[in-house]
């Protein structure tokens, strides 16, 4: 395999002749005109020259003179002297009117970072965007491109919900199409973790889940687990009947969906990758599952959760990984290690707690008492059962009932 076949198959870097044919591509001066003296050197006429290399004798006079330059003319220049693409590399001065540094390390954190975001919560569309009410996630994206591409332009607006998002160069976009985030709306796309991503060593993939986990995951302190949640377009595999008969409500629970169309929908290909990196990488232990549809004018949207209940394998998120977004990293540290000791009148604050709430709407249930008391559920549930196998309470469905004037 040549050398221009084995850097088009890198994964792990975008080069320069990874850009589309007619973007535009500047040389330093001297390397430019060594170029081209090579190539007039070892032709015998500009007609022929032209046969040679498909290129109009107008362009070679243009790239002759240093006019313009885009990305297939330098291509195909570097055929017809028989040069390795890397022949250039070093000497690249603009790439579509930035300078951009070419190539691009895909494998680097900095990469994990912006990969993670865009997948998180940001876009790959006409414009790639980062949009994020928390300022240090933004400022931590921001510093990620400066520092991966270099001093490129990015734009700091203001949406009209008053949240910060960034405008980030166009050529980002080709970089995350080739890295396998493509253009176009996220859950029909259904992305998986990018390969240079998998196959980096794991560090580079700590900071990818954990700003991914900053963008969609949070820590649920009443249950002791983490989530995240992702979305995937499963429009296919929902028959029209059902649609037609569902198309009034606009989600429907996993008790509403036939358990033969929930057996066609499959989770997003991003938490099953992060699922499986988790446990090979980071011997963390997560769940996947359907959590709801959703009912669209012109599509079905299937909406699933990755948890991380065990005990353990919550600790190790938090040794091993953690969040960077401030709040979300604070939760997660209270939730982990806040005192296990619980009061020794706790049955009194629970019964409390449930004719508080009972008064309020005739009925309670656990994970409100939990929340109320600010404990995790399950050791409130199991005191709440006691208490209903005492008598004290009653149970119908989920919903709890005071049975006793206290």
């Amino acid at each position: 395999m040549s050398t221009n076949k084995q850097i088009k198959n890198d994964l792990n870097n975008y080069h320069w002749f990874n850009e589309p044919d007619k973007v535009s591509i500047k040389l330093d001066e001297n390397f430019r005109k060594i170029i081209v003296n090579h190539v007039l050197k070892n032709s015998t006429s500009m007609t022929g020259l032209a046969n040679q290399t498909q290129l109009s004798k107008q362009t070679l006079f243009n790239y002759i003179y240093g006019k313009s330059m885009n990305i297939v003319g330098l291509k195909k220049l570097l055929d017809f002297l028989d040069k390795d693409y890397d022949y250039v590399k070093g000497h690249i001065v603009e790439i579509a009117c930035s300078d951009i540094k070419l190539p691009v390390q895909l494998n680097c954190k900095e990469s994990a970072i912006v990969f993670a975001a865009i997948l998180g919560d940001g876009s790959n569309t006409t414009r790639v965007m980062y949009k994020n009410s928390e300022l240090t996630l933004i400022k931590r994206v921001e510093e990620s491109v400066l520092r991966w591409l270099g001093p490129v332009t990015i734009d700091y607006r203001i949406s009209q919900k008053n949240i910060p998002y960034l405008m980030l160069p166009r050529i980002l976009g080709r970089i995350l199409t080739y890295a396998g985030i493509p253009e176009g709306k996220q859950s029909l796309n259904n992305p998986g973790v990018p390969n240079s991503i998998i196959h980096s060593d794991i560090e580079v993939k700590k900071v990818f889940i954990q700003h991914f986990f900053d963008d969609e995951g949070w820590p649920e302190q009443n249950q002791m687990k983490i989530g995240l949640s992702q979305c995937v377009d499963c429009t296919k595999v929902i028959p029209t009947s059902f649609r037609e008969k569902s198309k009034e409500q606009e989600v429907l629970y996993l008790n509403q969906i036939p358990a033969d169309i929930k057996n066609k929908i499959f989770p997003p290909n991003l938490l099953i990758d992060i699922r499986k990196i988790l446990l090979e990488d980071f011997f963390i232990h997560s769940n996947l599952r359907l959590k709801r549809i959703l009912n669209r004018i012109n599509h079905v949207t299937a909406a699933f959760e990755l948890e991380i209940q065990q005990q353990n394998s919550v600790k190790l998120f938090e040794k091993r990984i953690n969040f960077f977004h401030p709040s979300k990293r604070q939760k997660l540290h209270f939730m982990i290690h806040r005192n296990r000791d619980y009061p020794k009148d706790i049955m009194l604050l629970i019964l409390n707690a449930t004719i508080k709430i009972s008064n309020d709407k005739g009925y309670f249930f656990a994970h409100d008492i939990a929340k109320e008391l600010n404990f995790p559920q399950p050791p409130i549930r199991k005191r709440i059962n006691t208490l209903k196998n005492m008598g004290i309470f009653s149970k119908v469905d989920s919903k709890f009932y005071v049975n006793v004037n206290l």
